[in-house]
């Protein structure tokens, strides 16, 4: 369960990293989001803090399925996966509502970082069929931090996501987890992102990025 102080603190650090951003929640002109991209980036937050939730405490994955799933994975992913890292197998509903979804969750080797890359989401189908395999994040940044560091709350990881308009539910999960702000870059605007939950975005020049 998520705090009252996260929430708090991820409220303090979205606001720090960017108090004009609630301004542009429902335009759509030059540098900023469209209402279909803050509508798709809102339902990637929910699967995200779902996601959060679960790995906190991972609900059984059948034996039989979660050993089809990973064969899959080494086949088609293998040692690639920022280093052929370990996983944490998270399991929910399919957002289309057929089906299931699995989620590799990469694990943090370190309690002074947390991976950005090397997480996968793969379909299972009503049948049972598995696939198909999507990354992610299409990196394998790992993002570290000085937990001595007094003005760590404030910190801002600025990350580039080329492949989407809006941070899909691994950058939500993956700034659940973290002790500072997370940005996502997506073309010309930046996501300020904070215990999981985003503000709308504001154009990357502007923030300096």
């Amino acid at each position: 369960m998520i705090t009252v102080h996260r929430v708090v603190a991820a409220i303090i650090a979205i606001m720090a990293f960017s108090c004009a951003a609630i301004a542009q929640v429902h335009s759509s002109g030059p540098g900023e989001a469209s209402e279909t991209a803050m509508e798709d980036a809102l339902a990637a937050q929910a699967r995200g803090l779902q996601l959060a939730e679960a790995y906190r405490s991972p609900p059984p994955v059948d034996a039989a399925l979660l050993a089809d799933a990973l064969d899959l994975f080494a086949r088609q992913v293998g040692d690639s996966s920022c280093g052929g890292t370990a996983h944490t197998p998270v399991l929910v509903p399919a957002r289309s509502g057929a089906g299931q979804e699995l989620y590799l969750l990469n694990t943090p080797g370190s309690a002074r970082s947390f991976p950005l890359g090397g997480h996968y989401r793969l379909a299972i189908g009503a049948d049972g069929e598995l696939g198909p395999l999507t990354d992610l994040s299409g990196t394998c940044e790992s993002i570290a931090w000085d937990p001595e560091d007094p003005q760590l709350p404030m910190r801002v990881y600025v990350t580039t996501y080329a492949p989407g308009s809006h941070p899909n539910e691994i950058h939500s999960f993956v700034s659940s987890q973290l002790p500072m702000s997370l940005g996502v870059i997506t073309g010309e605007l930046i996501w300020p992102m904070a215990g999981g939950y985003f503000a709308p975005p504001v154009p990357a020049s502007e923030a300096g990025y």
